[in-house]
């Protein structure tokens, strides 16, 4: 009896005294017990000591977010899925993140149907990982042909609103887990099988791998317009 007053007054002491110590101070000097360790069942617990961004990823088994952001998309998902079909790094290493916004077709019906197909193959090796399907708009209003996309007036407000788009897609589907996060436009027409293998191996924060819009101009003329997109560590 005595023993628990005189630990409960030395509890107070420091509590009073030393402010700033934690409850979770006193249950590691051993002064609570707390049973099988301190544990919360509304706190989530990571250790992320292991999860980096290497340049041999695949043999970490380092897990990817793969971001694709979906605006009137639909003429482009079968193609999409194709590519995604072709992706030589593990499947299920990838989770996927689809935000669909401000669209007028069918772009998340396509999507939806698209998604349930490659998850359900028969090869267990075109399954991915966790997917998300967000829905949110952003009153992006810029036409989806070339010239409105890519005219100098439509850049500061397209911009803007893309910039706040990607943002809130980021911060909704990133997981501590995460080693890299990979940027992929739906519209992406080639890209080398083992795009993200190769972006790995330079082994760099952010990387950022060229994307070249090809163009016939009022002459004939093929011009190639430059644009980039990248991929970089999670963590």
């Amino acid at each position: 009896m005595r023993v628990g007053v005189v630990a409960a007054a030395f509890i107070l002491f420091l509590l009073v005294f030393r402010p700033n110590i934690s409850l979770y101070s006193l249950f590691s000097f051993g002064l609570l017990s707390g049973g099988d360790g301190f544990q919360l069942e509304t706190v989530r617990y990571y250790d992320l000591s292991n999860v980096q961004g290497t340049a041999r990823g695949w043999e970490r088994e380092e897990r990817i977010l793969l971001c694709v952001p979906l605006r009137d998309a639909e003429p482009h998902l079968p193609m999409f899925f194709s590519h995604l079909r072709n992706f030589t790094y593990p499947h299920h290493l990838i989770d996927l993140a689809f935000l669909v916004s401000d669209s007028k077709d069918k772009t998340l019906d396509v999507l939806v149907e698209s998604m349930e197909a490659i998850q359900a193959d028969s090869d267990e090796s075109q399954h991915y990982g966790e997917i998300s399907i967000i829905e949110k708009d952003f009153g992006q209003k810029v036409n989806q042909d070339v010239e409105s996309r890519h005219g100098f007036a439509a850049q500061a407000s397209r911009r803007k609103l893309m910039a706040q788009a990607r943002n809130w897609l980021l911060s909704a589907a990133l997981r501590p887990y995460h080693s890299w996060v990979y940027w992929r436009d739906v519209d992406v027409e080639t890209a080398p099988f083992t795009i993200l293998e190769d972006l790995m191996r330079h082994n760099k924060d952010v990387i950022v791998p060229s994307k070249r819009r090809l163009s016939i101009n009022t002459q004939g003329t093929t011009c190639t317009d430059l644009y980039i997109r990248c991929m970089a560590p999670a963590a």
